[in-house]
């Protein structure tokens, strides 16, 4: 009977000696986890610290990019009066050459 209680015993240490070595690995597993976690923490908080001056100035830049943008094309539609003027003047100008009975290279 005592044998069978120390074989027990011995079988029951075995098992939570075998317990033990397993936490510890997991211990060890979550240990090298948290550490890497604090690493990737401390990098994003640096990363993040200096993304509201970066998004600030990027959307600067976009307010000017569409300022120029309407100047452009405020521009562009002073490009396109003044071409449709000429246009008509040039028109005007081929009408009255052609009412003087000009010809091309004939002097009015």
């Amino acid at each position: 009977m005592v044998s069978a209680v120390v074989i027990t015993n011995i079988f029951i240490s075995l098992v939570l000696i075998y317990i033990a070595r397993y936490l510890g690995k997991v211990k060890d597993k979550l240990a090298l986890i948290a550490d890497r976690l604090t690493i990737y923490e401390s990098v994003t908080d640096k990363f993040l610290a200096r993304a509201p001056a970066y998004i600030y100035a990027r959307q600067e830049n976009i307010i000017n990019l569409h300022k120029k943008q309407q100047r452009l094309e405020l521009q562009v539609l002073q490009i396109q009066q003044i071409l449709s003027l000429m246009e008509q003047g040039w028109r005007i100008w081929q009408k009255l050459r052609g009412k003087a009975g000009g010809k091309i290279g004939e002097k009015l």
